[in-house]
């Protein structure tokens, strides 16, 4: 696309790089914006200084289908934006949809209320001390997962081999310590 990151340093500057490519929205296209000062902004914003790229000159490469699709995930209102079940539908997407492989998930909720709690430094360091919980609580289930699977396969009895088959045998550790001293 182009060798400027896409990425923004805020969450500020990553709304200018959207809206340098698709256009700053119009007024009554920021409805889904929960937050009113984000819509007092973007009110604010100049649109003759982001009047959006046509997708064509940004994705040269993409044959009409697929350009068609890329504005239908782009669309600024997530409302308004393509499904991902009208996604895989889509003509560009026909050769690899295939419905009865695909599972599903509940709709996601782009209210990000979890926001409002971050607005303090307090806020801040709870949510961190959360994520950081949530995150030890998950890896250490996963530890105990390891370790009993292990400790039940090695309760678990072992065919022993026939001596002189060629096939290594389950020796117990003293056997194995008195193999060592012949």
């Amino acid at each position: 696309v182009s060798t400027q990151s896409t990425w923004g340093s805020n969450h500020i500057d990553q709304l200018r790089k959207i809206f340098e490519v698709l256009g700053k929205p119009d007024d009554d296209n920021i409805e889904w914006m929960k937050s009113e000062d984000a819509r007092q902004w973007v009110k604010h914003l100049d649109k003759k200084k982001y009047p959006g790229r046509p997708l064509e000159e940004v994705f040269p490469m993409l044959n009409a289908t697929a350009l068609d699709l890329m504005k239908r995930m782009l669309a600024i209102c997530p409302t308004k934006r393509i499904t991902i079940e009208g996604a895989l539908a889509h003509p560009w997407l026909e050769a690899l949809h295939k419905p009865d492989e695909e599972p599903s998930c509940p709709t996601f909720e782009i209210a990000f209320e979890f926001e409002k709690a971050i607005k303090t430094e307090f806020g801040l360091r709870h949510m961190m001390y959360e994520e950081l919980w949530n995150f030890h609580n998950t890896q250490h289930a996963k530890t105990v997962a390891r370790r009993e699977k292990k400790v039940k396969q090695n309760r678990t009895p072992k065919s022993r081999a026939e001596p002189g088959s060629g096939k290594g045998s389950t020796l117990s550790p003293r056997t194995a310590g008195a193999d060592k001293s012949e």
